[in-house]
């Protein structure tokens, strides 16, 4: 039984020790209108905990599907209209629509209060998108698809674009210190401890 304890406690702590420690920014549209598009996009940017730490993340990745490319960028995903979203994450290959080269290029400060700042370019070979800040305001400077990303944005306009917004901190993910984790291996030893009193 002591056995079991200890084996199942060090999977518990190996599982924790191993989360990632991962900080989920999302997008907070300002100024949105069927002048200005996208409209209402949904988008989230996950950074590595370590980037964030040091107020900047970067990452440029250009390369051919099935390629795994990596940097401080952890997770993408865009969204808007009836288009199919984009998604990016570090763990799996980046797979491009229709096989084509892809381009995910992007330099971000990171302030304090949990803001960004900086720009993003994205293109998966079907939808394109360039953004930029002032300050912590950002403006989608360019958009265009091979399908319809809203009613006013058709894929024969190639000039789409002017929607602001902000991108905030919205969830992190925190590791275990090793403390946490010490305290808790001492915790079921001493569990597994009574256990054997009690049986005798």
């Amino acid at each position: 039984m002591l056995k079991k304890i200890i084996i199942a406690t060090a999977l518990i702590a190996g599982f924790q020790s191993a989360a990632s420690a991962n900080v989920v920014y999302t997008w907070v549209t300002v100024n949105s209108s069927p002048e200005k598009s996208p409209l209402n996009p949904k988008i989230s940017l996950v950074f590595t905990d370590e980037a964030v730490a040091s107020g900047y993340a970067a990452f440029n990745y250009r390369d051919v599907n099935p390629a795994t490319p990596g940097g401080d960028l952890v997770e993408l995903y865009f969204q808007t209209g009836n288009m199919l979203p984009i998604k990016f994450s570090s763990d799996v290959p980046f797979a491009p629509a229709q096989g084509n080269r892809y381009v995910l290029n992007g330099g971000f400060g990171i302030t304090s209060e949990g803001f960004l700042t900086g720009g993003l370019t994205v293109n998966d070979g079907q939808t394109d998108f360039t953004m930029s800040s002032a300050g912590t305001l950002f403006t989608f400077d360019h958009i265009a698809s091979d399908g319809p990303i809203d009613a006013s944005c058709t894929p024969s306009d190639r000039n789409c674009g002017g929607a602001t917004g902000y991108f905030h901190e919205t969830f992190r993910y925190t590791v275990p210190e090793p403390g946490s984790i010490a305290l808790l291996l001492i915790g079921a030893l001493g569990a597994a401890g009574t256990y054997r009193r009690r049986k005798s």
